[in-house]
């Protein structure tokens, strides 16, 4: 069969993956490239593995594995759970007063109150918005900058009437990276470090704050399982903790 390297890029031509997909498996999977996969076993790849201290780029690796190299010892790996991203979530108004900064500021604000992803926000235009609705279908992808379906199934979002009007001012999709970048660029000047995926965040922390049904959380968040909405994305603030023991035993 050849080393790693030549079966996975085997695979990748012949499997319809996305431009930004194949790029992730290829930078996954070159630590695995010189192993040949006639004499491949499970302590080989355990071996590689070890030399990856975070568990998060461990388990990408062995997903990415798992979609390109067909091996029994490959089979045999087990994937493990993904450890949720832990920082701590700013405020509301630190977060509109760093988004005023920023020339992206609409589109991020529909991750603020949309729960809209990188992509699918770069790729918001005025004719996706009906009424106070936003139909999410599409996303730019960020290594071609071409339009893609979203990482999720194509869903509706309802928004502030107030950020609908707002939307109406987008013309025309935009490159992902310039919007991190100038997202990055609003946190430094406050002193702060932020992504757009802290944004998604607060929006689905915000829903949960507000008491709404777990199956209403995930629907608005467009997960297809209600333990990605409350494993991954729910946090719990220390003002939270200590309101929740505040009156405990009190007489």
């Amino acid at each position: 069969m050849g080393s790693l390297r030549d079966v996975v890029m085997e695979s990748l031509v012949i499997k319809d993956i996305r431009p930004s997909t194949r790029r992730q498996y290829l930078i996954s999977l070159r630590p695995f490239f010189d192993l040949e996969t006639e004499t491949l076993a499970v302590a080989d790849l355990n071996d590689a593995l070890l030399g990856i201290k975070n568990q998060n780029t461990r388990r990408k690796c062995i997903i990415a594995l798992k979609a390109c190299v067909p091996h029994p010892a490959v089979k045999a790996l087990r994937v493990p759970a993904a450890i949720p991203r832990d920082y701590d979530l700013p405020d509301e108004d630190t977060l509109r007063l760093a988004l005023m900064t920023c020339p992206h500021e609409t589109r991020l604000l529909l991750a603020m109150y949309g729960g809209l992803r990188l992509g699918e926000l770069a790729a918001t235009t005025r004719a996706d918005i009906k009424g106070r609705w936003l139909d999410v279908g599409q996303q730019v992808d960020e290594t071609t900058r071409r339009l893609v379906p979203t990482k999720s199934r194509q869903g509706r979002v309802p928004l502030p009437l107030w950020l609908a009007e707002r939307a109406q001012e987008l013309s025309a999709p935009v490159s992902p990276k310039a919007v991190r970048k100038a997202l990055l660029n609003a946190g430094n000047r406050l002193g702060i470090h932020l992504n757009p995926h802290q944004l998604r965040t607060w929006y689905c922390n915000h829903l949960i704050a507000q008491g709404l049904p777990p199956h209403v959380v995930q629907k608005l968040m467009r997960h297809a399982n209600v333990r990605v909405t409350f494993t991954h994305y729910a946090r719990a603030a220390a003002g939270d903790l200590e309101r929740a023991v505040e009156d405990l035993g009190a007489f």
